[in-house]
């Protein structure tokens, strides 16, 4: 990775083996500075892309997600070896956190009788806003492996190839999966009234 080794990188140091480099960038992960920069560098959008996931919309406190994610990370930081960036590898374990934490919101009942509790919007709302809630519902009707592959490609902006690589699975799975979930949204924008 370019800057975690400047002194190889200037020539002042031989190029470091497979193994060499996975454990130089694994100790530089357990280095708490190190780790803190990295934990301020990706937060927000490790925050971001779980509440787009429904982690936010299903569950009382979105940051024990976020949380629970970069906890992993320091705590797995000897499974990362140097193969991908340290973003798809931490964006691979806050995706399996978010199934975590949506896997367990359906067993609660209590949880979605609260949710069915809560007080309508105003009727004044926007018509943007309105509009924004219909694809929000739309997205959540999605199957959480497409809907995965909508946050990250069309809405984070991620190329397929990355999402192919932050997902571990072929290419041609994510066009698929991509091409799916875009007709089960349109569908699903049709029920609810949306016209195109």
């Amino acid at each position: 990775m370019p800057g975690d080794f400047p002194l190889q990188e200037a020539g002042l140091m031989k190029p470091l083996s497979g193994a060499e480099a996975d454990t130089a960038v694994q100790h530089k992960f357990r280095e708490a500075d190190s780790f803190r920069d990295f934990y301020r560098a990706h937060h927000e959008h490790i925050r971001r892309v779980l509440f787009r996931l429904g982690v936010g919309r299903e569950l009382s406190d979105l940051d024990d997600v976020v949380q629970d994610t970069f906890v992993s990370a320091w705590a797995k930081a000897h499974t990362f070896h140097n193969r991908s960036q340290p973003q798809t590898w931490l964006m691979r374990i806050a995706i399996n956190k978010a199934r975590d934490a949506l896997r367990k919101k359906r067993r609660s009942p209590l949880l979605q009788e609260l949710d069915d509790q809560l007080p309508a919007p105003l009727p004044q709302v926007s018509e943007e806003l309105e509009k924004r809630d219909l694809v929000e519902k739309a997205l959540h009707a999605l199957c959480m492996d497409h809907r995965v592959v909508v946050v990250l490609c069309l809405i984070e902006e991620y190329s397929l190839e990355e999402v192919s690589k932050i997902l571990n699975i072929p290419l041609g799975t994510v066009k698929s999966r991509l091409s799916r979930a875009r007709q089960a949204v349109v569908g699903e924008l049709r029920k609810l009234g949306v016209e195109q």
